[in-house]
């Protein structure tokens, strides 16, 4: 049986479903082989249910982006293997709001400046999606609906999407004396377009800015390996139990369905994030 560092187990093929160079650059230095889908997802313009927590939000997102690689690679190869897509979704929480992307260099500004001197949290969601090889039988829930009405996640090479698996990472940030030129810098720079706060944590550090963390400094960074990789190894082993998939349909964990749902209710209409 093959590592997942040299290349998957057994032929199941390990999909990481982002656009961000960020986490292909931490799977990729963890030394797993893998592939890149752009999930296309636009989680600008979802709205978050009301009641939701911005740790269940974050989880929901990351699931859609999952949900979403994996049904990009069950229409690109219909007659391909089995495989296990990543998706993952970061936001920053401050005094109990969500600090978003920023919208332009002024939004970027002032949201540096609300987080200097203070700590904030950064959540990362991973969700984790089994696309059964073609012609196997994926997992269905009985008499349960996904988003679309296909089944339990939607339409997959043998039906429906397998197993899936979902978790939220929480790490605090602390943001120290950042003076006005360094932030002049940041904005005029442009770095701030399309990161959640406005900043990206090893970026920053590099250049000198005081930041500490408490946590998994990788998920602070868009994919929490700590966390990741055990769990990455364990379910990619599990799809690949061809013989054992049918006899242990839920032998994933007892949470990972349930938060499947959570997510998708966590999606449907109310207040936007």
């Amino acid at each position: 049986m093959k590592d997942l560092y040299d290349g998957g187990v057994s032929g199941v093929r390990v999909i990481l479903a982002s656009t961000s160079p960020r986490r292909r650059q931490l799977l990729a230095e963890a030394g797993v082989a893998f592939d890149v889908l752009d999930p296309r997802v636009e989680d600008g313009e979802l709205l978050r249910a009301r009641g939701t927590s911005v740790a269940q939000w974050v989880c929901a997102l990351s699931y859609l982006k999952a949900l979403g690689g994996a049904r990009e690679l069950a229409r690109s190869e219909p007659g391909g293997g089995a495989a296990v897509v990543i998706g993952a979704d970061t936001l920053v929480e401050l005094d109990g709001r969500v600090v978003t992307k920023p919208t332009g260099p002024e939004d970027a500004r002032l949201m540096l400046r609300s987080m200097l001197g203070r700590w904030h949290e950064v959540l990362t969601g991973v969700s984790l999606v089994e696309v059964p090889a073609a012609g196997a039988q994926g997992e269905r829930g009985p008499g349960r609906r996904g988003p679309d009405g296909q089944g339990r996640d939607g339409q997959g090479r043998g039906g429906v999407f397998g197993r899936r698996e979902l978790f939220t990472d929480r790490a605090r940030v602390w943001v120290g004396d950042v003076s006005e030129a360094q932030v002049q810098q940041h904005i005029s720079s442009g770095a701030w377009a399309g990161k959640a706060g406005g900043y990206n944590f090893a970026e920053q550090v590099a250049l000198g800015w005081p930041l500490r963390v408490e946590g998994d400094a990788t998920g602070v960074m868009g994919l929490p390996l700590g966390r990741l990789l055990p769990r990455l190894r364990r379910f990619v082993a599990l799809c690949a139990d061809v013989a054992g998939a049918e006899r242990a349909s839920d032998a994933g964990p007892a949470t990972g369905a349930e938060r499947a749902f959570d997510a998708e209710r966590a999606i449907r209409g109310g207040e936007r994030a």
